[in-house]
């Protein structure tokens, strides 16, 4: 069974096989912003977890396919799982996933995540959440020649 991104208009490509070992390598990827050292989380903020899961994801290349369309996925689960919404437009989330990619160094990676995620994330109600990701889906579509 192939995972297949077109409610969110992600394009038409496999992103990865669902199986023992993708279900097992995604718990993983997941778990990652919440790990603890000593009692105390490694990325204590909401920034500090959605950078290290994004980049992580991003960079890791743990998935066959699809690392950078399921980082976007997993950052946009986070952020409303947490009552929060990125205001970006889904060509704006392309091109950062794009620069996450071609980065050199975790740092300069983080570092645009950082300021992406501080200037672009907005706390909203369930009510608001929802009206954000109506008018998402009404008004912005990935085009299909931007794959991520």
């Amino acid at each position: 069974m192939q995972v297949m991104p077109k409610v969110l208009g992600l394009g038409e490509e496999p992103m990865w096989e669902i199986n023992k070992a993708s279900i097992e390598k995604l718990k993983t990827l997941i778990e990652g912003p919440f790990q603890q050292f000593g009692g105390k989380d490694l990325y204590p903020s909401d920034v500090d977890k959605l950078t290290y899961l994004f980049y992580s994801v991003t960079k890791g290349h743990r998935l066959e396919n699809g690392n950078k369309r399921t980082a976007v996925i997993l950052m946009l689960m986070l952020l409303a799982s947490n009552g929060y919404w990125v205001e970006a437009k889904s060509d704006e989330i392309y091109r950062l996933a794009l620069e996450v990619a071609k980065s050199q160094d975790k740092k300069s990676a983080e570092e645009i995540l950082n300021k992406f995620f501080i200037e672009r994330m907005r706390r909203v109600s369930w009510f608001g959440l929802l009206r954000n990701i109506r008018r998402a889906l009404l008004r912005q579509r990935w085009d299909a020649t931007m794959k991520v």
